[in-house]
C-alpha cells in the first residue's frame, strides 16, 4: 500500500478483516460445478470530524452485488425503516415523559445477516489464503453490498431485540418497538437502518438497550447477535 496514510488504512483493513473473520462471514469452499462467483473490492474512506479533521479511516470490504443474478442469488430485498415522522414523535414523548433519549450505531451491522441463498465470491485482495488459492468464499452471512443485505440486517435485529423481551408495533414501516419487560422501566426502541433512537425512563435500562449497538459489554446485543 503506497500512502504517506499506509499504516493507518492497514489498521482500519485489519479492523475490517477482524470483524469479518470473528462473526464467520464466510468459509473457504471449493466451486461447486456450474456456479460462479462474485467479485468484492476494497472502499476506503475518512470519516471526518465537524472541524473538518480527520475522526477515523474506515475501510469496507464490499461485494460486487450488481453481479448478482435476481431469483438465484437473492429473492426479496426490501428493508423497512423508521419514518422521521416516528423518531419525531418519540422525541416529543421522551420530552413529555422525561425520559432518557440515547442513540446507538451498530458496528458492521450488515456482517450480522444469516443467508439463505448460496453465494460464493472471490477470496478478498490482500487476503488469499496461502495454500488455498483456488477456493472461494462460501457466504454464511451477509456482506455489505449484497442486494439482500439490508433485508436479511432487518430480520436479525428484529429476532434479537424481541428475544430480550420487546414487542413490537404494528407498524409496517421500520423498526419501531416497546416494551415494559426491562425491569418494569418503560422503553421505546426506533430503528434507522443500522443507528437506533432509544427512550426511557430510566438510564440503567437506555444504557443497557445502548450497549446492545454494538458497544463492547458481556451479555450485549452484539453477543447475542
Amino acid at each position: 500500500m503506497a500512502s504517506l496514510e499506509a499504516k493507518q488504512w492497514k489498521e482500519a483493513v485489519k479492523s475490517e478483516m477482524d470483524s469479518i473473520v470473528s462473526n464467520g462471514t464466510w468459509v473457504l469452499v471449493d466451486l461447486p460445478p456450474g456456479c460462479t462467483t462474485i467479485g468484492c473490492k476494497w472502499i476506503f474512506k475518512k470519516k471526518l470530524k465537524p472541524d473538518g479533521s480527520i475522526d477515523k479511516f474506515k475501510a469496507r470490504l464490499v461485494a460486487k452485488g450488481f453481479k448478482q443474478k435476481e431469483g438465484i442469488d437473492y429473492f426479496d430485498t426490501y428493508s423497512p425503516v423508521t419514518r422521521l415522522t416516528t423518531i419525531r414523535v418519540l422525541i416529543a414523548l421522551a420530552s413529555v415523559y422525561n425520559l432518557s433519549i440515547h442513540q446507538m450505531d451498530v458496528k458492521t451491522a450488515f456482517l450480522y445477516g444469516e443467508l439463505e441463498e448460496e453465494i460464493y465470491m472471490d477470496q478478498p485482495e490482500g487476503f488469499v489464503a496461502h495454500g488455498n488459492e483456488r477456493k472461494v468464499c462460501k457466504l454464511v452471512k451477509s456482506l455489505y453490498g449484497l442486494k439482500q443485505a439490508p433485508k436479511q440486517w432487518h430480520e436479525k435485529f428484529d429476532q434479537t431485540i424481541l428475544a430480550f423481551g420487546f414487542t413490537g408495533t404494528k407498524v409496517p414501516e421500520g423498526h419501531s418497538v416497546t416494551s415494559h419487560s426491562l425491569w418494569q422501566i418503560p422503553c421505546v426502541l426506533e430503528g434507522y437502518s443500522d443507528a437506533s433512537w432509544i427512550a426511557s425512563g430510566s438510564n440503567g435500562c437506555s444504557g443497557y438497550v445502548f450497549t446492545l449497538g454494538g458497544v463492547q459489554s458481556p451479555g450485549s446485543l452484539q453477543n447475542r447477535l
